[in-house]
């Protein structure tokens, strides 16, 4: 009886050793195309890193231009009617830096809506709806006067 259940236990492992075997068999193909498929994954997402770079750069372009669109519609307005309705950037604003030259200070701000010049040789610039930037004779920021009341109106003379 012993042997029956001897033979038996044996057949009933090879069994399930051929069984499993069996099953394994379709796995390595599936573990070759899922790898394959990973590996294409990997890829277009590197091509979608470098697509979505592509647009941040673009993205930045077409700002500095709306922003220089600004400036041009700003000093346009100026030009045309004496005063704007667009004002300066306030981020832009709170960057004049006391040493700053008059270049620096019209890069970031653009044209003044007025300037005034001092008996001194230096100038006041005015940008309504922000404040004043006063200039030394040697065209540096001197000082910048942030004005409190909103919009403010053009001084009539």
């Amino acid at each position: 009886m012993r042997k029956i259940v001897f033979l038996f236990i044996v057949l009933a492992i090879s069994l399930y050793c051929y069984a499993e075997e069996k099953e394994t068999e379709g796995k390595p193909q599936e573990i070759t195309e899922i790898t394959s498929k990973l590996v294409e994954m990997d890829a277009r997402i590197g091509k979608m890193s470098e697509e979505i770079k592509k647009m941040q750069e673009e993205i930045e372009k077409i700002k500095e231009s709306v922003k220089l669109l600004s400036y041009t519609i700003r000093d346009l307005q100026i030009y045309t009617q004496g005063g704007a309705t667009i004002k300066p950037d306030e981020d832009a604003w709170n960057d004049i830096k006391r040493g700053m030259s008059v270049e620096d200070v019209e890069k970031l701000l653009g044209t003044p809506e007025e300037i005034e010049v001092q008996r001194t040789g230096g100038e006041v610039w005015y940008y309504y709806g922000l404040g004043s930037i006063s200039f030394d004779r040697n065209g540096r920021v001197i000082s910048q006067k942030t004005f409190k009341q909103l919009p403010l109106e053009r001084k009539v003379r």
